[in-house]
């Protein structure tokens, strides 16, 4: 797998609760080799406090970033205080405008699967386990879902 241009991003929880944060059951297989392939490869042992979530099916195949519990929505970080938001202002589309004004040359950006670009420390992979058929996994990067993706995001573009 080849190297990230990015540094390593933290989360961090709020309080001194040990337990993780998600987890996610009834995964098909062939979206476990989807995860599998997008950076989700390591394989954990008897993780506590794990609270089982369901993905949603979207027109006829299994879309990873939504995940529903009981029913309703919900992102990853799925206790309100469990893990710190991570405060980076976004642009606003008025200052993102202004930046390109007189520009002559543009060229279009494909940012659908962004946040699996960004790597996890190792510390911040406990936050975003999954549980599966074949046992708990980890994300090392990013993934869609997690209430600071966006900010994440935006401090590693304007930074990098």
């Amino acid at each position: 797998m080849r190297e990230s241009l990015y540094s390593t991003s933290t989360l961090q929880r709020q309080n001194g609760d040990s337990a993780v944060i998600n987890a996610v059951v009834g995964y098909e297989p062939a979206t476990l080799r989807e995860l599998v392939r997008a950076g989700s490869d390591l394989n954990l042992q008897n993780q506590a406090g794990l609270t089982p979530l369901i993905i949603a099916a979207r027109s006829g195949r299994t879309d990873i970033t939504s995940i529903l519990l009981e029913g309703e929505h919900i992102n990853l970080d799925i206790q309100e205080n469990a893990a710190k938001l991570e405060k980076y202002p976004l642009t606003r589309i008025e200052e993102l405008f202004a930046s390109l004004a007189g520009g002559k040359l543009f060229t279009p950006l494909d940012l659908s699967h962004a946040y699996v670009q960004i790597p996890l420390d190792k510390h911040s992979r406990r936050f975003v386990t999954i549980n599966t058929h074949k046992g708990l996994f980890e994300y090392k990067r990013l993934p869609f879902g997690v209430a600071s993706a966006p900010s994440i995001f935006q401090r590693v573009m304007e930074n990098s």
